[in-house]
């Protein structure tokens, strides 16, 4: 079975085939309200239970917070559903959130409808009255990552501007990175934008897991997304601010996939507030909980940043992106971008997707 899919419509299906094939599944779907696919159907998060109606421990494995990174995500989810063994410890539950961005994944965009990123944007009631300012740098380049005007040619001049005014400050490029990329507040036409208040979405989700599971010890959490890293090479990425309360037999499963920053070596993630594994920790404050994200490699950065910078303007300045019978040029790359046209990459993501997933199931099992 191909487990890939080439739209959401397409990914929904096999997701839900796949559950309600599966013995003992609780289904539950939950709906976008404000708007439909690009094939005119309705939005959904799909949550797929198996497990006692009051677990010990919850494993949530979640695809799809970056819409259009949703196709990896998905594609293990459904294989996990199709292929693997759930028979084991009574005492665990594990929960599918599949594709928390469905607007996302059905238009190519890694953002919303409502050009938020969801991984900024699930933020608790703290968190929205004392998050952090918009990098002051921001500011600086905002009009080369979201350029106000279509250029003469999406040569990488606008990128490299935008790169040259922030290493005439000294910033390295982990730096630049965190500027560009950290998340910020002010701009919400442009990139990285983390809305005012969580989405509708996550908000229904977070109410979901309050309303089900609000007892649970412990929660293991494993979020699938894609775009950063060596192409088809899964990096196990933790929130620092995380680390020294996460016992070794934890740390130990993701083994040398665990990227370096973590340890104080130069890897690839950045410090974002608000990411939706996070937000776990705050939802269930009498539980013991475990987060972390499995980030595959796809294209370089610069590559993948430029294809963002592109959607985004057609998206917030534009008809053009939406209502042709082909998808737009700037939408191509995007999925591109975070969906590599290659079995080799697809064979890669379904075959780590799967151990890892087992490791962190094998983890929940021991709690």
């Amino acid at each position: 079975m191909n487990y890939f899919s080439e739209t959401y419509e397409e990914a929904k299906q096999k997701f839900l085939h796949a559950s309600t094939n599966t013995s003992g599944t609780t289904l539950t779907s939950l709906t976008l309200s404000t708007q439909n696919s690009y094939s005119n159907e309705p939005l959904t998060t799909e949550l797929t239970y198996i497990g006692p109606p009051q677990p010990k421990t919850l494993f949530i494995h979640s695809s799809g917070v970056h819409g259009v990174e949703g196709f990896a995500g998905s594609a293990v989810q459904t294989r996990l559903l199709t292929e693997y063994d759930f028979e084991g410890d009574s005492d665990v539950g594990v929960l599918f959130v599949h594709v928390v961005n469905p607007y996302g994944m059905s238009y190519w965009r890694r953002w919303n409808e409502n050009n938020v990123d969801l991984n900024r944007n699930c933020m608790d009631e703290e968190q929205w009255e004392n998050h952090p300012e918009t990098h002051p740098r921001y500011h600086d380049t905002v009009e080369n990552i979201n350029p106000p005007n279509e250029p003469m040619n999406w040569a990488a001049s606008y990128i490299f501007n935008a790169l040259k005014i922030l290493y005439q400050n000294s910033f390295n490029m982990g730096q630049v990175k965190q500027i560009i990329a950290g998340g910020q507040y002010e701009y919400p036409n442009g990139i990285f934008y983390a809305g005012n208040s969580t989405e509708e979405l996550p908000t229904k989700i977070f109410q979901y897991l309050s309303d089900n599971f609000s007892a649970v010890e412990n929660v293991v959490v494993l979020d699938v997304h894609t775009g950063l890293g060596a192409f088809g090479y899964d990096t196990m990425l933790i929130n620092r601010d995380f680390v020294q309360q996460y016992p070794q037999e934890f740390l130990s499963i993701m083994d040398d996939h665990l990227d370096a920053s973590i340890l104080g070596g130069e890897g690839i993630a950045y410090d974002a507030v608000g990411s939706f594994p996070d937000r776990f920790h705050s939802l269930f404050p009498n539980s013991q909980v475990f987060s972390a994200t499995q980030e595959f490699g796809t294209y370089h950065s610069l590559q993948v940043l430029k294809c963002l910078i592109q959607e985004n303007y057609y998206f917030n300045h534009t008809d053009q992106l939406y209502g042709n019978d082909e998808r737009h040029w700037a939408s191509e790359h995007v999925l591109r971008a975070f969906y590599p046209d290659s079995r080799e990459w697809e064979t890669t993501i379904l075959e780590r997707g799967f151990s890892m997933f087992h490791q962190f199931y094998t983890y929940a099992q021991s709690l």
